[in-house]
């Protein structure tokens, strides 16, 4: 069958070739095993085409140990050669391939599955060298022995090494171990296979040196194949070893400090609930010594209601997992505590032992929460629901389809007591206005307080408006009685609107506007009384909506003009200034009286904007009026008491006088005597500050507000302006002007009567001492250009 066979030296090409193949194939077989949790070596591949790479490899490595040989074969012979090699292998290492995959952790499993390797390496040799050497087969026992002592002692120690690879943590040192071990393999996979060899042949070819000196090489390599796969798992075993018990200290130490010292207690109980362990928290919470509460069960811990609660999370099907939930537990005082408690399992190699439970003491926050809800839905002033709580309430009456009304109450003049009182006064006042309350409607009706000093009450199951109104009447008559609040008696009315439900709508956030809208229905008509929503309320709120628009859009606008009622000394006739007054041509309305837009601007904030044109108007009149080169005397400007208090009056009119180039000496301010009672002190610093630029001040409509020489000699003013009421009836009044115009004098101020219209007027204000005179006597409220014409030029003539 062969030709020309016989030894020459081994060719050490071939022999490393072969080793190679044999390495990659080995490395195939072994690191599949190591990473099969990984998928193959993260390549995709199956387990077939592995199987097949693997005998192609061993195949090839066999093909290059017979030409390590020099054995001379026809092409033919090593067709025939390559074609059995691959079947055998194919066969031997499907065997190998799958008992490789078994857990061989268990001594005695890896020690028959080293057996069963052996025996298919031996099977899988002797007839790979049976069918290419047939006329050469001779068995030496004792060799063969030899060799299949050293093969079991190889498949031994790799599985030893497979089996510590595969429960190192570190999967990169694995896999570099697991390379090694490849080539070290593949070596000794090639000794073993001469080994066989030598066991099974005898050619005539080969000398008695030659076979010794090639057996005792393979048993070399074989051993110390051996002595390295057999050292290195007990090496990286102890290293291993060391390494975890290093760990397991740090883990335990860890685990100490997270018991012993986490903020909440820890209980650590075994599957019958029993505690097995506690840290200090546990036993300051409970009160229990730590003696007493090992042993014990956890449930003597739960409050009698909660127990079912309790074992119920650890009966349901998810006691492997985390559960959080709040029971109540019974301290040893008896005293209960709100708590919350983390539960996880105890795993010992995969089984439950028992539970930590981490619990949390919440009954503080449990408190602040509560607390926090209620201040979400209660004011904390006076302990009445707010505005949240009370829509919520109206929302629910809806749904149930309750009959229902609403009363908005606004206590009159609460601004006035809070400006001169201060707010903590006020806050005082509120109190007490929410005690009377609750303690007249009781608990029959739902109080809440909205804001400020506005209240609503909701009266419900109620539609009947005789019931509803006798209701209103009672609330009237309770705050006709004085309020007390800190030894001072005061009294403060209310003003209140009511709207029915479903009466006068459906729609819950109409109906809190309809309350409001019949509120400042009651406000605009004297206060003190109630009103009961109707369409017409609610038409002429749209109407003053719109005539707001139509004032924001008018200032500025050619719609505003300027008229000035001149003044005169009473004597001479000498013209001493004007009194300007704004008007308002509405384009469809016509002319609209100041009595009407003027409060209108007030409420609205406008105002300000309204007077400050009114400024900027006035300067740029008198420019021109300057270069007519007449005494024109001052000009006066009516400001209210919202623009009065803001802190950049002073320097607004500043501004505007500088922007005209005109002296401060051609205005004067008028302001109302009511001012006077919000804040005297900044009020006078005030004054000062406009009468130290040159601008006069007169108190106008003086008699009708709070006469008293108590504040009026501390006020920096230059004129008292006698109200028209007392001009118009001046023989019933007589005794009144006089003695304001003695009191005038008495503070060496200046006195002026507006209203004057006859004779009999003017007389008897000269009489009683007035000489600056207002009115139409002289001239009614003239346009700047008829002012010009009508009173300048001809003083300008004159």
């Amino acid at each position: 069958m062969f030709e020309g066979f016989h030894l020459i030296n081994l060719n050490y090409i071939f022999l490393v070739i072969s080793i190679i193949f044999s390495s990659l194939g080995l490395y195939f077989t072994i690191g599949s095993s190591f990473y099969r949790k990984r998928r193959l070596i993260s390549l995709h591949i199956s387990n077939q085409i592995i199987f097949i790479l693997v005998s192609f490899l061993i195949t090839t490595s066999n093909v290059f140990m017979v030409l390590s040989l020099n054995i001379q074969l026809v092409f033919s012979d090593i067709f025939f050669s390559i074609i059995w090699l691959s079947a055998i292998n194919m066969v031997a290492f499907f065997i190998f391939f799958k008992m490789m995959k078994i857990n061989i952790v268990i001594p005695l499993m890896s020690l028959i599955t080293s057996i069963l390797l052996t025996i298919i390496i031996l099977t899988k040799n002797y007839f790979l060298f049976s069918i290419l050497f047939q006329p050469f087969v001779q068995t030496n026992i004792p060799h063969l022995i030899l060799a299949i002592l050293l093969t079991l002692g190889i498949c031994f120690s790799l599985l030893r090494f497979k089996a510590q690879m595969e429960q190192s943590e570190k999967k990169s040192f694995s896999k570099t171990w697991g390379k090694i071990a490849s080539v070290i393999s593949g070596i000794s996979a090639v000794g073993i296979a001469y080994l066989y060899m030598n066991s099974i042949l005898d050619i005539p070819s080969f000398t008695s040196s030659q076979m010794e000196s090639l057996q005792l090489i393979a048993v070399f390599i074989i051993l110390v194949s051996y002595l390295i796969l057999m050292v290195l798992p007990d090496f990286l075993g102890h290293k291993s070893f060391l390494e975890n018990k290093n760990k397991l200290h740090v883990n335990r130490e860890h685990f100490k400090s997270l018991f012993n010292y986490n903020p909440d207690a820890v209980f650590s109980i075994d599957m019958e609930g029993k505690i097995i362990s506690v840290n200090k928290v546990a036993t300051q919470m409970t009160y229990y010594k730590r003696e007493e509460l090992l042993g014990m069960y956890f449930s003597r811990l739960v409050k009698r209601d909660d127990v079912k609660e309790f074992i119920r999370y650890y009966q349901n099907e998810n006691s492997d997992r985390e559960n959080v939930f709040e029971i109540r537990l019974v301290r040893k005082d008896r005293q209960i505590t709100n708590v919350k408690i983390t539960s996880f399992p105890i795993y010992i190699k995969d089984e439950i032992i028992g539970f930590y439970n981490i619990v949390k003491d919440i009954s503080e926050s449990d408190k602040a929460q509560k607390t926090i809800n209620y201040l979400a839905y209660h004011d904390e002033l006076t302990n009445l629901p707010n505005r949240r709580l009370y829509t919520k309430r109206l929302h629910q009456l809806k749904m149930q389809n309750s009959q229902f009304a609403i009363m908005n109450l606004d206590f009159d003049r609460f601004k006035k007591i809070n400006d001169l009182f201060g707010h903590a006064f006020g806050d005082q006042v509120l109190v007490v206005i929410a005690d009377r309350l609750k303690n007249l409607l009781g608990n029959h009706h739902f109080i809440a307080r909205m804001g400020g000093d506005e209240f609503s009450v909701i009266v419900q199951n109620e539609q009947n408006r005789e019931k509803i109104t006798n209701l209103a009447e009672l609330i009237l008559d309770e705050f006709r009685k004085p309020l007390k609040v800190k030894n001072q008696d005061f009294l403060l009315t209310v003003s209140i609107g009511i709207v029915l439900f479903p009466e006068h709508t459906n729609d819950l956030e109409s109906l809190v506007k309809y309350s409001d809208i019949a509120m400042y229905e009651v406000k605009e008509n004297g206060t003190n009384d109630f009103k009961i929503y109707n369409n017409g309320m609610n038409d002429k709120t749209i109407e003053k909506i719109k005539m707001e628009n139509d004032l924001r859009r008018a200032i500025g606008a050619s719609e505003l003009t300027i008229h000035y009622q001149p003044k005169f000394h009473a004597k001479t006739n000498l013209l001493l200034g004007a009194e300007a007054l704004v008007r308002w041509n509405h384009p469809t309305l016509g002319l609209i009286s100041p009595g009407k837009f003027i409060p209108l601007a007030e409420e609205t904030g406008l105002i300000i904007q309204l007077e400050e044109w009114v400024l900027e108007s006035v300067c740029e009149q008198i420019k021109k009026w300057e270069y007519t080169s007449v005494d024109y005397g001052r000009i006066s400007v009516n400001i209210s008491h919202i623009h009065f208090y803001q802190s950049d009056l002073v320097q607004t009119i500043s501004q505007i006088l500088s922007k005209n180039g005109l002296a401060a000496n051609c205005l004067e301010i008028e302001i109302t005597e009511t001012m006077m009672m919000h804040n005297e002190s900044e009020t006078n610093k005030t004054l000062q500050k406009l009468r130290e630029i040159g601008i006069e001040v007169s108190m106008d409509d003086f008699g009708t507000g709070y006469s008293s020489l108590g504040y009026l000699h501390k006020l920096s003013i230059d004129r008292l302006k006698i109200d028209k009421s007392f001009i118009h009836e001046m023989y019933k009044n007589e005794a009144i002007v006089s003695t304001i115009i003695a009191m005038a004098h008495h503070l060496q101020l200046k006195v002026i009567a507006e209203g004057v219209e006859t004779d009999e007027q003017l007389n008897l204000i000269m009489k009683l001492g007035c000489e600056e005179i207002q009115g139409f006597y002289f001239s009614q409220p003239l346009s700047s250009h008829d002012f010009e014409t009508q009173i300048l030029k001809p003083l300008l003539i004159s």
